[in-house]
């Protein structure tokens, strides 16, 4: 099931959301990005997170298969541990989601 929630996209538990060549799920405590884009040589692709939370995708403006994508990145994500890999014409993009953590109990004095 796909909600929206504060303008951000949740994708629960086993729920895959599809897109004209990208995938986006859960697997394993971490929101996966799987983007179609064969052809293209690592060393031609630049991901980079940009500092309103975007991730974006991109290959030089010469290049013939130019590639120009830019995804809003949830808010429980650890932008520190994003990683990447392409294989085979897709490029996948694990974002470790961020550990629910207990409510920290505040001494009143």
């Amino acid at each position: 099931m796909l909600n929206r929630e504060q303008g951000y996209l949740i994708f629960l538990e086993n729920d895959k959301f599809h897109l004209d060549g990208y995938s986006v799920f859960v697997e394993n405590g971490k929101v996966v990005l799987e983007v179609e884009i064969p052809g293209i040589p690592k060393e031609d692709l630049s991901v980079e997170l940009l500092p309103n939370r975007q991730l974006k995708i991109s290959t030089p403006k010469e290049n013939r298969r130019r590639v120009n994508h830019t995804f809003s990145i949830r808010k429980d994500v650890d932008t520190e541990a994003i990683s990447a890999e392409l294989k085979d014409g897709i490029l996948r993009v694990e974002m470790p989601l961020i550990k629910d953590k207990d409510p920290q109990k505040i001494e009143v004095h």
